[in-house]
């Protein structure tokens, strides 16, 4: 989780990991912890990656070849 929250620094998911840990490591919590929205958080935020990594490397496969040698 930790791993998670360091590579993407996105404030929702690391707002959703506060309260994750806050309910595990907290006995006297009595509040519960909402898992499916931190799975659809993680799932939109891996969709974003994925496709700007795609998009990238779309960018890079048909980059064309400067027309002058510097």
């Amino acid at each position: 989780m930790e791993d998670l929250v360091r590579l993407s620094p996105s404030r929702e998911l690391t707002e959703q990991a506060n309260e994750l840990w806050t309910m595990l490591f907290n006995s006297q919590s009595s509040s519960d912890f909402d898992s499916a929205k931190l799975i659809a958080l993680v799932a939109l935020l891996r969709k974003s990656k994925r496709s700007a990594s795609k998009q990238m490397r779309r960018e890079e496969k048909y980059q064309l070849p400067s027309l002058y040698k510097s």
